[in-house]
């Protein structure tokens, strides 16, 4: 029902050679909190650019609903849609699997701080560094591998 989301994300993003449409549980109840998506652990880091949030819980099933959602991601790598779910983009299918591992493992990591008191999310130099050193081609194939290999186990 929903590929106009990949449709419009590709037109006007020539850079998103992936995008990912998905209902992770933790990322989806943040967002249906209203709480921010904040990078709080080093594969986080990331999201330090932003996670945008296209309010708008409907299924995308027009063209100008998958427009204003590709609006509301603009260079961000990721965007909440409140009530539904993520849309997650990648220069690559491994760069996205990546973004998209990691912004979920972010906000469980987040919610399950939210019960102590609150996640202290990464200060922007700490996440700027951060995102230097985890947030590259290398480690984008080693977790694909983990997991095809994974995948493939009896």
């Amino acid at each position: 029902l929903e590929w106009r989301i990949h449709t419009q994300i590709h037109r006007d993003r020539p850079d998103a050679m992936c995008v990912c449409h998905l209902h992770a549980p933790a990322a989806r109840a943040l967002e249906i909190a209203g709480k921010p998506l904040k990078p709080v652990f080093i594969h986080g880091a990331f999201l330090c650019t932003g996670v945008p949030t296209w309010d708008n819980p409907r299924l995308v099933v027009a063209d100008d609903q998958a427009a204003d959602l590709s609006r509301a991601l603009g260079h961000h790598c990721a965007a909440q849609m409140r009530g539904h779910g993520s849309v997650v983009v990648g220069a690559s299918a491994e760069e996205a699997f990546f973004a998209c591992t990691f912004l979920e493992e972010n906000a469980q990591i987040q919610l399950q701080a939210d019960i102590h008191g609150g996640a202290i999310p990464l200060s922007d130099a700490e996440a700027s560094d951060c995102r230097t050193g985890t947030f590259n081609p290398r480690l984008f194939g080693l977790l694909w591998d983990f997991y095809d290999r994974k995948a493939a186990l009896p």
